[in-house]
């Protein structure tokens, strides 16, 4: 596969960036128009893990609403 990022991870980069704070995949899907379907919601994960992974968002696990299951994303902040 090649290095570059596919048209979904544009999406979803241009939508984190564009909102401050942490935020649930649900809000990012609707930010990028799609709906919440199942396979949409796979094509989401696998693509912010990607994004995880290169260091392009920032994630966290957050046990207030879902335990073991809510994940929170954001914009990566710069290191000081």
């Amino acid at each position: 596969m090649g290095k570059g990022l596919s048209p979904l991870q544009h999406e979803i980069l241009t939508a984190i960036k564009a909102q401050p704070g942490w935020l649930r995949p649900k809000v990012i899907l609707d930010a990028i128009g799609r709906e919440p379907t199942a396979s949409n919601r796979v094509a989401l994960s696998k693509a912010l893990s990607r994004l995880c992974e290169r260091g392009l968002v920032e994630w966290i696990q957050s046990e207030l609403a879902n335990p073991g299951r809510s994940y929170l994303y954001r914009w990566p902040r710069k290191a000081s």
